[in-house]
């Protein structure tokens, strides 16, 4: 079995998620590519698996693990479908946090979006720890400088 995990660049721990899923499948045998897109595709992620298709990327893999964030962008017909939801947007505790851009994008665009992966999944992956990359992600000083 051969696995894509297609991953929009968020800089952000379900990029470390994904590329430490990646390497945990390499070392059980399982050969699978990790295809990071640039950022900017996330407002429309269709254009990123049209890329993946475009340069023949897609007929090679039997299941497509992505992020419940890009919906069933990434769903090849007749292939295994897995996504993992990393956060939940519409948790009223996290909303507080956040702008009100931020909140007409997840209450559109996004609800829309995992609403299509979770119906169109075969498996759903939830409550994952993302993990923190400690060689990017550091406090600054020790912990008594402050």
């Amino acid at each position: 079995m051969k696995v894509l995990i297609p991953v929009i660049r968020g800089n952000s721990g379900s990029d470390v998620y994904s590329r430490y899923l990646g390497d945990a499948l390499c070392k059980r045998n399982v050969p699978v590519d990790v295809e990071y897109l640039p950022h900017y595709i996330g407002l429309l992620p269709y254009i990123g698996k049209g890329l993946l298709l475009w340069m023949g990327r897609l007929k090679t893999y039997d299941l497509v693990h992505t992020n419940a964030d890009y919906g069933r962008c990434f769903k090849i017909s007749g292939k295994r479908f897995v996504v993992t939801v990393h956060h939940n947007f519409f948790d009223d505790r996290y909303q507080y946090y956040t702008s009100t851009t931020q909140k007409l994008y997840h209450h559109s665009l996004l609800k829309r979006r995992v609403r299509e992966a979770l119906t169109s999944t075969e498996k759903i992956i939830a409550v994952i720890y993302n993990g923190i990359d400690a060689g990017t992600f550091k406090p600054r000083g020790g912990l008594d400088s402050g």
